[in-house]
C-alpha cells in the first residue's frame, strides 16, 4: 500500500488524469477502519456501497488486485496481464505506455494538526528544513515504515541532508507525536 500511495501523490491526488478508487470486499465498518489506521485519502468503496458491484462486473477476483481503467472503462492494465508493483518505480514503469502526466500533489507536515514543526521544502532534492520549537527527536521512516535516521534537535531550524536517499515517499515523526510527510525527487 505504501508504493500505491505514493502513485497516488505522484499522479495528481485524483484531480489529473489518474484517478484511484480501492474497491473493497469488506463491509463499510471494516473500510473505515482501514482508512483510519492506514490513512488512506483516495476513495475506497465498500462491498454495501457499490464494491460488490464494480467486482462483479470487472471480475475482480480477490484482495490485492490493481487495475488501470481508461476513460471508455476498458481495462489497459491489470494484475491478470502480469502487473507487480512490488515498488514506486514499478508502477511508474507500468504507466510509461499510456503517457500518463504527473502532477505531484504533495502534502506539507503542517496538515498535522498537533504538529509542532515545520518542513519544507516539499517535494525535495538534496534537503529538507526543519524547525523545532524546543528540543525535539526526530525520526525519519521510509514508506515502508523502517526508521531511516534519527537525531535530537534544539529550537531551531536544522538542515537535513536528504540527497543519499533513494526517491520516494518519507514520513517525519518529532517526540513522537503525528506524522508529517516529505518526498525525496532527484
Amino acid at each position: 500500500m505504501p508504493f500505491v500511495e505514493e502513485s497516488y501523490y505522484y499522479y495528481g491526488c485524483n484531480d489529473k488524469d489518474v484517478f484511484y478508487m480501492e474497491i473493497s470486499s469488506d463491509n463499510a465498518s471494516l473500510c473505515m477502519q482501514w482508512i483510519e489506521e492506514f490513512d488512506v485519502e483516495y476513495p475506497t468503496i465498500s462491498k454495501e456501497d457499490g464494491g460488490g458491484e464494480i467486482r462483479s462486473v470487472y471480475r475482480i477476483p480477490g484482495d490485492p488486485f490493481f487495475m488501470l481503467i481508461a476513460p471508455d472503462r476498458s481495462i489497459v492494465l491489470s494484475s491478470w496481464y502480469n502487473f507487480d508493483f512490488d515498488d514506486f518505480q514499478s508502477i511508474v514503469d507500468a504507466f510509461a505506455p499510456f503517457d500518463i502526466q504527473v502532477y505531484q500533489c504533495y502534502h506539507d507536515v503542517e496538515e498535522e494538526s498537533e504538529a509542532n514543526y515545520e518542513l519544507f521544502p516539499n517535494p525535495a532534492d538534496t534537503f529538507v528544513n526543519l524547525s523545532v520549537k524546543g528540543s525535539s527527536l526526530v525520526q525519519i521512516y521510509n514508506a515502508l515504515g523502517q526508521l531511516t535516521d534519527s537525531f535530537v534537535v534544539e529550537n531551531q531550524q536544522v538542515k537535513i541532508e536528504i540527497g543519499h536517499y533513494p526517491e520516494g515517499l518519507y514520513f517525519v515523526q518529532v517526540d513522537g507525536k503525528g506524522f508529517g510527510k516529505f518526498v525525496v525527487r532527484h
